[in-house]
Parts: structure tokens; sequence; C-alpha cells
């Protein structure tokens, strides 16, 4: 019986905490993409690295 309270008490929390995220996009607002990929930005790719 312990186990089954456990159970959903891991399911609550996770329930919760997509709960939470939800509205924090509500209040916030969605993750806009950026235009630039900022991960390579202003770097040379392998391709334009001379040998």
């Amino acid at each position: 019986m312990a186990d089954l309270i456990a159970i959903g008490l891991v399911m609550a929390f996770f329930a919760a905490m997509v709960a939470y995220v939800r509205w924090c996009d509500r209040i916030v607002g969605p993750e806009l993409s950026p235009t630039v990929d900022t991960a390579t930005a202003g770097h040379a790719s392998e391709a334009e690295v001379p040998a």
C-alpha cells in the first residue's frame, strides 16, 4: 500500500510541475526562436577554415 502512495505522490508532483511550467509560459509568454543561431554566430565553420 505504501508503494501506491509513493507512486501517487510522484505522479502528483510531476503533474504540479507541468502545470507550473504552463502557468509560467502564460505569464512570460512562449520562448521565441532566434533568427540567428547564437551557437555558431561569429565562428568559422570547418569548411571555412583553411587547412
